[in-house]
């Protein structure tokens, strides 16, 4: 016949930093692997690609794109910083990327 071990908590203290250790541990590890901690909906960016026409200018592009609390100035510098634009001219042709309606 065995003999059992009888096992004696030392340290209520220690125990229970090392049982909420375990316990925050396992919850993490478990929220990561089903993937509660996905957050690319909040983040996630919607662009629309607008292929630049004869006439066109990007302030237009940002007048007819920003939101309506927004000046047309920050939408044309939101809208340059995004694409790589050094100044504000644009080409026929050009594919712009703006992200519609444009926010901060």
């Amino acid at each position: 016949m065995e003999k059992r071990k009888n096992i004696k908590i030392k340290s209520r203290l220690r125990f229970s930093i090392f049982i909420i250790t375990l316990t925050i541990l396992t919850i993490t590890c478990a929220s990561t692997l089903i993937g509660l901690n996905n957050v690319n909906g909040e983040t996630e960016q919607n662009y629309i690609c607008v292929q630049v026409v004869a006439g066109e200018t990007l302030w237009e592009l940002a007048d007819q794109y920003k939101s309506k609390n927004m000046d047309t100035r920050e939408a044309v510098y939101l809208i340059q910083e995004e694409n790589n634009l050094k100044t504000a001219d644009i080409e026929v042709g050009q594919i712009i990327k703006i992200n519609a309606p444009i926010e901060k």
